[in-house]
């Protein structure tokens, strides 16, 4: 299941958090890699692709354990909210919540992307949301596979179920447990993401 949802929220409320995300007093986390918390730095077979641009990037968690993380959390906590009344999907529980912002990286094309990944290491079943604050480039690509007890994808002939762009104001939701990549951008200065992982019934 995959679902877009344009314009998901006002333009004002669109402007207020990438506002609020372009602050210089926003506290962004730089990590060698977008996949931090994955390890993936160790793995000893990483995904045998050609298209895979291990950028670094920058994070900043809102919300994970339980625990509120960031004060921004009140400020998009709403677009849940929103989301069950688009949708008819009631929220049981909010499992994590991250922002990730990647800059153009060298020798990055818009026919690659980041690792494959799962963003949690479950079989119990969730949503994975990607909500785009910025008008920039760089696709998200959600693949044909499904976690299999690993968070990496290291399969041979994957294929690409879908090629997400960003705009801003755009929400996609989908299954959580079916593998995907995040971008870096080409011929934007950045790309930022806001990624929900929830329960919905």
């Amino acid at each position: 299941m995959i679902k877009i949802f344009d314009n998901f929220i006002s333009d004002s409320y669109q402007k207020e958090i990438e506002d609020n995300l372009n602050q210089n007093t926003f506290p962004w986390y730089l990590n060698d890699s977008i996949l931090v918390g994955y390890d993936y730095d160790t793995l000893e077979e990483k995904f045998k692709d050609e298209n895979v641009s291990d950028t670094p990037g920058l994070t900043h968690t809102v919300y994970v354990d339980k625990q509120i993380k960031s004060p921004i959390y009140e400020k998009i906590k709403p677009m849940l909210y929103i989301l069950e009344q688009q949708t008819n999907l009631k929220l049981t529980d909010i499992i994590r919540i991250r922002i990730r912002r990647t800059l153009q990286y060298p020798n990055h094309t818009l026919g690659k992307y980041c690792p494959p990944h799962c963003d949690l290491n479950t079989n119990e079943n969730y949503y994975s949301l990607i909500y785009y604050v910025d008008d920039t480039d760089g696709d998200t690509v959600i693949f044909d596979k499904t976690y299999n007890g690993k968070v990496y994808m290291n399969e041979a002939n994957v294929k690409i179920l879908k090629r997400i762009n960003p705009k801003r104001g755009r929400l996609l939701m989908f299954d959580g447990k079916y593998y995907h990549s995040g971008n870096a951008p080409t011929s934007y200065v950045k790309r930022t993401v806001i990624n929900f992982d929830v329960k919905l019934i």
